[in-house]
Parts: structure tokens; C-alpha cells; sequence
């Protein structure tokens, strides 16, 4: 099943579309799907060899075949990053920037984390997990008031960099934790992309439709956090 088995709500994707980061989300959303079907197939081949039983050459091949996809999915987006940096106007971030140092968009950041929180605690989250993607929430979140549409495209490509290094290692980046370290660096990348609607809703959209995407969007991230593991 896909994680996001319901598509993006129209006006988060014209938000993230104005930031040039709608098909950078796309590409976060379709690596994690590949990476959790990478890490079911790994659990697969671990039990059949636990029990002595001969694996197929389709079974042997699934970890890495699913894997080798998600690196290529954060491939695209990454170039889609570059772009969205190139092609920004500089009349545009300078409103951005402006509009996020704002006491009055701080004000709305915090009412959107209340929502934020509230539909993330309607998921069926281990406490710890919970915690922890609140705890990234804040931390995306201080990015954008400190630094602007700036920061979060910086920080956006740091952590799918950071993503796409831990997966392509042997073990890739399953070291554990409340989360794997690979999943943990992955919904902070999703989370930043999610921040970039949150932006878009503010500076064009009055923020309108944040409560709509943010339904959207926790049950998405608690379907990346169970899947797989």
C-alpha cells in the first residue's frame, strides 16, 4: 500500500509549486515508499534464512532492486533543489524572509504545530516516536523563523544528502534507535518539505488550507514511521 494512498491536496501543491518544491516532495514521498518496500523485502530474506529455506533469485534481488530506486528518487530530488535555488527570484525570498521573521507568522507557526501535534497524536504512534517527530517538527521549524525559504532549501538538501548516504552504505543507515537513524533523517527531510507549504500558505493563501494539508500530512508520516520496521 502507498504511503500517501490519498494525493497531495491541490493547494499545498500550488504552494509547494510557487517554491519549486513540489516535485522535490514527490521524490521524498516515492523514496520512502521504496525504502520501506527495500527494508520488508530485508526482513523476508531474514526469516527465510532463519528457518533454511532457499530464497529465490526475484527474493535475493528485492532489498537491493527497491533501494537502488529510493537513491534514485532522492537523485531527483536533489536536482529539483538545485533548481528551486537557481531559479528563485530574489524579490520573492526577500518577502518570504520577511513574512517568517514576522511576530505574526511566528503566531501562526505556533497555531499550525498545535494542529500539527493534534493530528499526529490521532496516529497510532509508540510514545518515543511521537516525541521524536515532534522534537524534528521544532527543530525544521526554528530553521525557518531563524533563517527563511533559505535555510529550509539548505537544510532540505543536507538531509537528503544525509538520507541517500546512509542508503547507500552496506547497512543502510539501520542503526538503532526509537527509529532507524535512516528513517529518522528521512521524516526530517519530509517535515522540512511540509514547512514549505506551510510557508507558501502564509505569504500567497492566507493560510487558508494548512489544517487540510496537515490531515494530509500525519497520517502520511506515522504510515513512513510503521512501515518497514
Amino acid at each position: 500500500m502507498a504511503l500517501t494512498p490519498q494525493p497531495l491536496p491541490a493547494n499545498a501543491r500550488d504552494g509547494l509549486g510557487r517554491l519549486g518544491l513540489d516535485q522535490v516532495f514527490d521524490s521524498l514521498w516515492l523514496a520512502a515508499e521504496s525504502f520501506v518496500n527495500s527494508e520488508k523485502a530485508f526482513r523476508n530474506t531474514q526469516r527465510l534464512n532463519l528457518v533454511g529455506l532457499a530464497l529465490s533469485n526475484d527474493e535475493m534481488a528485492a532489498e537491493r532492486k527497491h533501494n537502488d530506486e529510493g537513491i534514485g528518487h532522492l537523485g531527483n530530488a536533489l536536482s529539483n533543489l538545485a533548481q528551486a535555488h537557481a531559479h528563485l527570484d530574489a524579490g520573492i525570498g526577500q518577502r518570504i524572509d520577511i513574512t517568517t521573521r514576522s511576530d505574526a507568522f511566528r503566531s501562526g507557526l505556533a497555531r499550525s504545530r498545535e494542529t500539527f501535534v493534534d493530528q499526529l497524536n490521532k496516529q497510532d504512534f509508540h510514545p518515543d516516536d511521537f516525541k521524536q517527530i515532534v522534537d524534528i517538527w521544532d527543530s525544521k521549524a526554528g530553521i525557518v523563523t531563524s533563517t527563511g525559504l533559505s535555510g529550509v532549501l539548505n537544510e532540505l538538501e543536507a538531509t537528503t544528502q544525509k538520507v541517500r548516504d546512509l542508503r547507500s552504505q552496506p547497512d543502510r543507515g539501520r542503526v538503532s534507535g526509537s527509529l532507524p537513524l535512516w528513517k529518522m533523517i528521512l521524516v526530517g527531510a519530509v517535515i522540512a518539505g511540509g514547512l514549505g507549504a506551510v510557508i507558501s500558505c502564509f505569504v500567497w493563501f492566507g493560510c487558508t488550507w494548512i489544517v487540510n494539508f496537515l490531515q494530509w500530512y500525519a497520517p502520511s508520516l506515522a504510515a513512513l514511521v510503521a512501515g518497514g520496521c
